[in-house]
């Protein structure tokens, strides 16, 4: 018996996956809270933008010579620049990481980009939370006032250098169309190398003023124990 074609299509049944179809993890600016903490970090950071450029050249003679640092923390008003610069890097830090996946463990990977952008932003505060108080927990006692400033304050500023060598990246990827995955990995790659070159200049200031032991002991506790943490938490979970 003959069908027409009407009902033939009525009749028939359109074979689909009943299953929702897996949805594949990407770092789109299709995000309310991206746009929220953007406009948030250009508020904080718009006017800071000649205190940025004064102190840029204090920052970079500080992962030079170790003796920088020193020198940085003998001026009240330039610490005090610095560390206000250091707050305003935060977000656009956060957001940056947010964007090219730079951390990124398996169990945030089903989680939607509003939720994934403040556990990021979240575990950043936290861990340099934490940091602070153990700093002040943890003194060594036999360093001086002056020396102990320029080890915390080092920390200031090389994360103030590798926030603005990550916006250079950003911006290189988007003037000249660069693959994401390339520029990811070269951040990695930068924030290792400058991540280095920080517990280097630790090292040496510690050296300056108090013995071998003390500085490792301090640099075990403080940072490379932290930081070995965070990075296995986004490696192996």
């Amino acid at each position: 018996m003959e069908q027409t074609i009407d009902q033939a299509f009525h009749s028939s049944k359109l074979m689909m996956p009943i299953e929702p179809a897996e949805a594949t993890f990407t770092t789109s600016y299709e995000c309310g809270s991206f746009y929220f903490l953007l406009a948030v970090a250009l508020i904080l950071l718009i006017p800071q933008i000649k205190t940025v450029i004064e102190i840029v050249p204090s920052l970079l003679a500080t992962t030079i010579r170790w003796k920088e640092g020193l020198n940085l923390e003998a001026s009240a008003s330039l610490s005090r620049d610095r560390n206000l610069v250091a707050i305003c890097a935060i977000l656009p830090f956060c957001l940056t990481a947010f964007s090219y996946n730079l951390y990124n463990p398996e169990w945030m990977s089903q989680l939607g980009p509003n939720t994934r952008l403040w556990i990021i932003t979240a575990l950043f505060l936290s861990f340099w939370g934490i940091r602070t108080l153990l700093e002040t927990l943890f003194k060594p006692r036999r360093i001086s006032q002056k020396a102990y400033k320029g080890v915390v304050g080092v920390a200031y500023s090389f994360f103030i250098v590798l926030t603005l060598l990550l916006l250079v990246l950003c911006s290189a990827c988007a003037v000249f169309d660069i693959d994401k995955d390339s520029i990811a990995s070269a951040m990695l790659w930068l924030s290792a190398l400058i991540y280095l070159l920080y517990i280097i200049r630790k090292i040496q200031i510690f050296n300056s003023c108090c013995s071998f032991f003390a500085g490792f002991l301090y640099l075990c506790a403080l940072e490379i124990l932290p930081t070995g943490v965070l990075i296995a938490s986004a490696v192996i979970f």
